[in-house]
């Protein structure tokens, strides 16, 4: 997933709907136990250093629900992965609704 940036460490700026895709992601996972899973297909790390792996808190991707609520996009970094129909269908199902960053109000 591709959530926009909240600070201005890569752009020089704080995109459109960053800090609400940061509190939203704080209100899900804050001072809870998530566990972490890579996904074989992928490397760890983005060419900007950042892990690439999935969150879940019990059963619930959090990824998925990012993407679900429109809070952040779908992105393939190199190659196919495991839940990209998954998040892929998130996505479009989020645009369908204007949630979040697909919302005509939104910046």
């Amino acid at each position: 997933m591709d959530a926009p940036e909240n600070s201005k460490t890569r752009y020089g700026y704080i995109q459109c709907f960053g800090q609400q895709a940061k509190d939203y992601l704080k209100s899900l996972i804050d001072k809870k136990k998530v566990s972490i899973q890579f996904d074989p297909t992928q490397d760890q790390k983005d060419l900007y250093g950042r892990l690439l792996a999935y969150v879940f808190l019990d059963d619930e991707l959090i990824n998925q629900t990012m993407i679900e609520d429109g809070y952040a996009k779908e992105y393939t970094y190199k190659t196919a992965y495991t839940y990209q129909s998954l998040f892929k269908q998130a996505e479009k199902e989020a645009q369908g609704q204007g949630a979040g960053l697909w919302n005509e109000n939104t910046c």
